[in-house]
């Protein structure tokens, strides 16, 4: 119904105009095209274009509209400019009368357009810049000036849109009709008027798809008027095409993700949000982690906290019976291992409920490589259930390399999973000196990955911004984008920023008497703006009140964001709200408060840095120095007796009295408490599975020990020097672990304070396959701890010890020895270490005195205790008895060493001492079937446990004897998968 009638709406009925108003204006491109059938060269006077010649014809059930033939042309002649605004200005009147809340334009049109009237021709009104001879024209001096001028047409248009606006349209209807009887002014016309027919029709239908945005006034709130900038992807087109492409070919098996790289801002977390919407039109479910510009953080944190969402996710929305059969799965792939995972992962424990009532512990060889295949099989357990799984990870030019590994495991993982897709991101013009970096990049290429290179947006994308969050038609903000572009170089996050800062300092601003924002055009382009995006923040920054530039401060302090757990305790600690504070600082769009994550977040980390870059260097140190006491303090009150609790608060802790470092210290004792600190967060990385991590947090607890300290902290120096140096060891850090061992041989009071640093040394030989250097060094630090020196297979003395032990043995039950006490002896445990290197190394260097090695091995499992060497020890005298002909012991040993493996706390050699077991003793005894599930189970052990060279070798022994044993080549080849 017309607004004028019984149940009528000036705001439904000009949206059930807008169609009338579109479909008209196609018409009349269509007929300057010359696409129109039946077109007419006859000239049309103005008084036949009305509503007349508009229809509504009822088709169906349904109405739709249809416009009859209409042809305008110039009657006075003229050129084409003066031909399409003769149009124009036409087709204003028409919609004036269309969108106009009377019953009848002809009783509220001023009498200058009235067409009932003797109208003037097109020509008459100046259309075709002929000189005027109305009394009331007086042609302006320049165009600044037409808003000065007194003609009948502007004040006929001025009277036409307020009787518009005074009947309830809103502005941008005003505006349009405006801008289209402007158009009888020709090349005096406002910059607002319309210049063809296809910006009419880019307004309308914008208009028309979305109203709240291009129809409805701007909320009437002069003290606050807010610029809410566009949510949407811009200008990423192409780059989304391709996304949508790799999703769609992974069901193919020919994709597996996408890497996107660009500079600083130009949009790569927000396209990653695409890959989001194309995940949940699937059905399926999406997790995203970003990695910080702090690197001190808890080990694998980022990519634990993404499988913790997907951990959380899926107990959310699995139904009971998948939730058994995720937990039974788990269970059969994880096995003791699971412990390590839950590390990292906390959330794993509601998918394996039965597995943690009861404490369990894991032990492994290389716990990096178990936390890998770990990883692998929950991301794969997870996907079988679900059907698909995207996982997003963003700034990976800061990822640690214990991450990238981890990443190139669950790629590799899941290569051939249709149900699997990845999409990274990293800065390119961060990394050109980051060879550790552009090392994976290469590794990973063999992956089907698709890359994407990001670049600025171009000026009509920023056009497009401008007018999503200026409510305007692009051909308005066409201009001021234009400006935009060329200060920021098309830098989403550079343009967004000066938008708000140019909104701050009044140059954009709403202009209430037309209800529309507007700009000071001159005085944006005449504005001097900082050289990059960061530079622009800083100053930003520095113009908030006091208390806002404090809280950025504080968070910028924690990294990318700051948990609402730590905003409390620093509250206390500095006697301020802080949260209210961090939630001023998110109205100004400087952070983002996510309720769910119950966390502060920067909205780029470029913000988190600028935020960082209002303090001078010595004020930072001691903020994090300030805020790391802080926090431990908080914990070591909530946890009286561990002394740690929460990992990810006691991680936090010591990473921020890092960032302080030791001149940040200012009392006595504090850089001991802090040093050992750094000893037990060490020592929980390595836990953790991150030797690298714990390396560095040995070094950092180091560098606080005063002058003196082998005087005055012997103990805690002995313990951080042994423990860089195994850390070091296991990294494959030769030079470091010489470094800190010398430290330890100069300063250590006794030789067993000694052995573990030397034992590293000799393991470093060891990792580089100096396998004759190894074995002399073992044996030399045997000697020194009063060992006798090795006999070689077939010595009378080592004939007489062999048969000694061989009486020992059968005199002991296997209950006996199964339940021995356990050595606690960490001099022990090095020399069977030790002598368990000496296997290895004399395997291929010196064979003959393996069995002498062997015969150590199980003595001093008898005489001190067990360990995880006792399964190998068991097992290399089984193979030595088997070598000498007495098979039924060397079998009663070798089920015996299996025995021991049941043992949780002794499987960490699982995977060699099943090899020993089977692939030398029971292949005796045992059916060739069960040697080939036997070394299967062997593999899977290597991987849980990470010990791969042994899993690889069960694996192909495995494959080797099923042959032997008669199976087809079909089962051999399940069996080994």
């Amino acid at each position: 119904p017309r607004p004028d009638q019984q149940g009528g709406n000036v705001l439904e009925y000009i949206q059930s105009a807008l169609p009338i108003a579109l479909k008209l204006t196609e018409c009349l491109i269509k007929e300057e095209r010359g696409d129109q059938p039946n077109k007419r060269n006859t000239s049309v006077p103005l008084s036949s274009i009305a509503m007349a010649n508009v229809f509504l014809r009822a088709m169906g059930s349904g109405v739709s509209h249809s416009i009859q033939h209409v042809w305008i042309t110039n009657r006075g002649g003229g050129g084409d400019y003066s031909q399409v605004t003769s149009r124009l200005f036409a087709l204003g009147i028409v919609l004036y009368e269309l969108f106009s809340v009377d019953h009848l334009l002809q009783e509220d049109m001023p009498e200058f357009f009235n067409v009932t009237s003797n109208l003037p021709t097109l020509n008459a009104i100046g259309l075709n810049n002929e000189s005027r001879t109305d009394d009331h024209y007086r042609r302006p001096s320049k165009k600044s000036h037409r808003q000065l001028s007194s003609s009948p047409e502007g004040n006929a248009i001025s009277q036409c849109t307020a009787r518009l606006k005074s009947k309830g349209a809103p502005s941008s209807i005003c505006a349009l009709v405006g801008n289209l009887l402007d158009c009888s002014n020709g090349e005096f016309s406002s910059d607002d008027c319309y210049k063809s027919f296809q910006d009419l029709q880019l307004d309308l239908k914008l208009m028309m798809d979305d109203p709240f945005c291009f129809l409805d006034d701007i909320p009437a709130n002069p003290m606050q008027p807010l610029l809410m900038l566009g949510d949407k992807i811009y200008g990423r087109e192409e780059e989304m095409k391709v996304i949508k492409q790799s999703f769609l070919l992974r069901n193919e098996g020919k994709c597996c993700g996408v890497i996107t790289k660009g500079g600083a801002g130009v949009g790569k977390s927000k396209l990653a949000t695409y890959v989001e919407d194309l995940t949940i039109q699937s059905n399926g479910y999406f997790a995203m982690a970003k990695f910080d510009q702090n690197e001190d953080v808890m080990p694998l944190s980022t990519i634990g906290s993404l499988f913790n969402s997907l951990c959380n996710l899926f107990v959310q929305s699995s139904t009971p019976a998948e939730l058994e059969l995720v937990e039974e799965i788990l269970d059969s792939a994880l096995s003791n291992q699971a412990d390590l995972l839950a590390g990292v992962v906390p959330a794993l424990k509601k998918l394996m409920p039965s597995a943690f009532k009861n404490e369990i512990s894991s032990s492994c060889v290389d716990s990096a490589a178990s936390m890998r295949y770990l990883f692998g099989k929950l991301l794969l357990t997870l996907a079988s259930i679900w059907g698909q799984i995207s996982v997003c990870i963003d700034d990976l030019q800061w990822a640690d390399p214990a991450s990238l590994l981890l990443i190139s495991y669950l790629m590799s993982s899941a290569a051939g999973c249709s149900s699997i897709f990845f999409t990274f991101s990293y800065r390119d013009d961060e990394v050109s000196d980051n060879g550790r970096f552009n090392a994976w990049l290469y590794s990973i290429s063999s992956f089907p990955v698709k890359v994407i290179t990001l670049k600025e947006i171009s000026p009509g994308s920023v056009t497009s911004i401008l007018s999503d969050s200026l409510h305007l038609s692009p051909r308005l903000t066409r201009p001021l984008a234009s400006v935009l572009h060329h200060k920021t170089r098309g830098n989403p996050l550079f343009l967004r920023q000066l938008i708000e800062l140019l909104r701050e300092q009044g140059l954009i601003f709403i202009d209430w008497s037309h209800t529309r924002w507007t700009w000071d055009l001159n005085k944006i382009i005449n504005t001097e703006l900082h050289s990059d995006v960061l530079a622009l923040l800083v100053s930003e920054m520095q113009g908030l009140p006091t208390d806002l530039q404090f809280g950025l401060k504080v968070a910028s302090c924690w990294g990318s964001c700051v948990k609402y757990s730590i905003v409390d305790i620093l509250s206390e600690e500095l006697k301020v709200d802080l949260a209210a504070i961090l939630k001023k600082v998110c109205k100004r769009s400087f952070m983002t408060n996510i309720s769910d994550d119950a966390v502060f977040r920067f909205s780029h980390d470029k913000i988190e840095q600028a935020a960082h870059d209002l303090m001078p260097e010595q004020q930072r140190r001691k903020y994090h120095m300030r805020f790391g006491l802080a926090l431990f303090s908080n914990i070591l009150n909530s946890y009286p007796n561990a002394g740690v609790g929460d990992d990810e608060l006691f991680f936090a802790a010591v990473n921020q009295t890092n960032s302080g470092g030791p001149s940040a210290v200012t009392k006595t004792g504090q850089k001991s408490l802090v040093a050992g600190l750094n000893l037990k967060a060490g020592r929980r990385a390595i836990e953790l599975s991150d030797y690298r991590a714990a390396f560095k947090l040995f070094k950092h607890g180091i560098s606080f020990l005063e002058n003196g300290h082998w005087t005055t902290c012997y103990k805690l120096s002995l313990d951080l020097f042994n423990a860089v140096a195994e850390a070091a060891c296991v990294i494959n850090d030769g030079d470091a672990v010489k470094i800190y061992s010398d430290q330890v041989v100069a300063h250590a009071n006794c030789f067993d304070d000694k052995i573990n640093c030397l034992y590293s040394t000799t393991q470093v030989l060891r990792n580089s396959e100096k396998l004759v250097d190894c074995g002399d060094s073992a044996m030399d630090l045997l000697s020194r701890v009063g060992e006798e020196s090795l006999r070689p297979l077939g010595d009378p003395k080592l004939n007489i010890e062999i048969q000694d032990m061989n009486s020992v043995l059968l005199n002991m039950s296997d209950e006996t020895i199964l339940n021995m006490e356990k050595t606690t002896s960490d001099k022990n445990r090095i020399i069977l270490k030790l002598y368990a290197m000496c296997l290895s190394a004399f395997q291929y260097i010196n064979p003959s005195l393996k069995a002498a090695v062997s015969v150590r091995l199980v003595s001093h499992t008898l005489k001190t205790g067990l360990s995880a060497m006792s399964p190998i020890a068991f097992a290399a005298y089984g193979e030595l008895l088997a070598g000498i002909g007495q098979i039924p012991e060397a079998c009663r040993l070798g089920r015996l060493a299996m025995k021991l493996l049941q043992k949780r706390d002794l499987a960490t050699q699982s995977s060699h001492a099943i090899f020993l077991v089977h692939q030398t003793i029971l292949w005796l005894s045992d059916p060739l079937q069960s040697i080939v599930d036997a070394h299967l189970l062997g593999q899977k052990a290597g991987q849980q446990s990470g010990d791969v060279v042994l899993s690889n070798l069960n694996w192909h022994v495995s494959i080797v004897v099923s042959i032997v044993a008669g199976y087809e080549l079909n089962d051999v080849a399940k069996k080994s998968t």
